[in-house]
C-alpha cells in the first residue's frame, strides 16, 4: 500500500540520522552544514555522530501540509533518512489506521477493505492509483 499522506508517521517518531546522513541531506538542501544542525536538528539530542530531526509544531520539521486538504508530504522525500524510507505504510500500521480515519474520515475491516461514505472512499482510491 503506498503513503496515505496522512503524516501521522512523522507525528509519531523523530527520525535518527547518521553523520553522513544529515550531511548528504544538508548538501542536497544547499545548506551549511551549521546552519543544517541549528535549523533541522533538536539541540536536545547529545550526539556528534547520530542527530534526530527537530519537531515543529508537533510533527517533523520536514513535513508539510497540502493547502486545500488534509493531506501532507515530505519536504526532502527523495534524499529522507533511512529511518524514514524504512517506513513501510500499510494498514497493519496503527499510524495508517490513525491517518486513514483522521484524514480521510475512513477506517478499514480486519480483511483490509476500507469502509466509510462512497464519495471519500471513491477519492481515498484515485489517491492510491496515483
Amino acid at each position: 500500500m503506498p503513503c496515505l499522506r496522512c503524516g501521522v508517521c512523522c507525528t509519531e517518531y523523530q527520525p535518527r540520522l547518521s553523520l553522513m546522513e544529515a550531511r548528504h541531506i544538508a548538501g542536497e538542501m544547499g545548506v551549511a552544514w551549521e546552519d543544517f544542525l541549528n535549523r533541522y536538528t533538536d539541540q536536545r539530542w547529545p550526539g556528534k555522530d547520530s542527530f534526530l530531526l527537530r519537531q515543529q509544531d508537533g510533527h517533523c520539521v520536514f513535513l508539510e501540509h497540502a493547502e486545500g486538504d488534509n493531506t501532507a508530504g515530505c519536504l526532502i522525500h527523495s534524499f529522507k533518512p533511512s529511518a524514514c524510507s524504512g517506513w513501510t505504510p500499510g494498514l497493519h500500521q496503527r499510524e495508517c489506521r490513525l491517518g486513514l480515519s483522521s484524514t480521510w474520515g475512513l477506517t478499514a475491516s480486519p480483511a483490509g477493505k476500507i469502509c466509510g461514505p462512497a464519495e471519500k472512499v471513491r477519492c481515498f482510491q484515485l489517491l492510491l492509483h496515483t
